[in-house]
């Protein structure tokens, strides 16, 4: 009969079968395995394991290189904002202003107010829409700026072409029938007194532009009424008769407020004229707004 085997004869086949310790650390320690660098720090002869994460920096050459580089950009940035918000070599010291004939420079220059302002901080766009607000009497403005303190503005003023006199005052209208400011003595000048307000114009697209005071329109037609009328004589305005005159024969004649047939009503008034003379016939007031149904009325009056 077979004997079992005892429990320390089991032990020993079971050791026998399990691998040796040195083979397992071959195994762990294999070159198909790399190992992991570890850090290690020394203290008084000691060897102490100390984590990745918590190893002190190092600093190579190259990165102290690198990091007195960015301070150096820092400080010339520094100097560079110094050197542009607090010296004065940036600030405006100097407008020159170019084309003013009329209006001074020290009125443009007052109006503007940039003396001591920093150049970086002017809009140029800006400041040509407050000229064109503050004086009607510039068709066009430019701003320009000057490196490095100064500011150059050219101006076109407007060229008056009428003087309108309404209710003891006077203005000057120019070509576009934009209103300005009498400066001076201009000669040359359409006057016009008018007997009652003109009717009121749209406001511009543009908001820099100031508002027309006559439509270019009732420009074109009195101008024509001017050139047909003797010189230096003085043109009358109503808003339902438009421009006329009074004749050396006392009567006040008027052609309409539109360009549209004006050369046909003065050919009327022509012809009119003579026939009334030759019929002996003195009317007080003649309406040719419509050259095809011209009016007259003996006395004087609105009618």
């Amino acid at each position: 009969m077979r004997r079992s085997p005892s429990r320390a004869e089991r032990i020993r086949q079971r050791r026998q079968t399990r691998p040796p310790v040195t083979q397992r650390a071959e195994r762990l320690f294999s070159p198909s395995r790399p190992r992991r660098p570890q850090r290690y720090e020394v203290f008084v002869g000691s060897f102490v394991r100390t984590p990745r994460r918590f190893a002190l920096p190092s600093f190579s050459p190259g990165r102290v290189i690198h990091v007195a580089w960015l301070l150096s950009l820092l400080l010339l940035g520094l100097g560079i904002v110094y050197l542009l918000v607090a010296t004065p070599y940036f600030r405006v010291e100097r407008v020159q202003v170019q084309g003013v004939q009329r209006v001074s420079a020290a009125e443009v220059e007052t109006v503007l107010d940039v003396r001591g302002r920093l150049l970086f901080t002017l809009a140029p766009r800006e400041l040509e829409q407050t000229l064109s607000r503050a004086f009607p009497e510039f068709a066009a403005v430019q701003v320009h700026v000057q490196f490095p303190n100064g500011l150059e503005v050219q101006v076109r003023e407007r060229e008056p072409l009428i003087r309108w006199e309404q209710d003891g005052r006077y203005t000057w209208i120019d070509t576009e029938g934009i209103a300005l400011r009498p400066r001076g003595e201009a000669a040359g000048l359409i006057r016009v007194r008018a007997l009652t307000p003109p009717p009121p114009q749209p406001a511009p697209a543009d908001p820099a532009r100031p508002p027309a005071y006559l439509s270019p329109q009732m420009v074109e037609a009195l101008r024509q009424v001017a050139a047909f009328l003797p010189a230096d004589c003085q043109l009358l305005y109503d808003a339902r008769y438009g421009f006329g005159w009074e004749d050396a024969q006392g009567r006040r004649v008027f052609f309409g407020q539109s360009a549209a047939e004006m050369p046909a009503r003065m050919q009327v008034y022509l012809y009119l004229s003579r026939f009334l003379e030759q019929q002996g016939i003195h009317p007080a007031f003649i309406d040719l707004r419509y050259p095809d149904a011209p009016y007259y009325r003996l006395e004087a009056g609105d009618g």
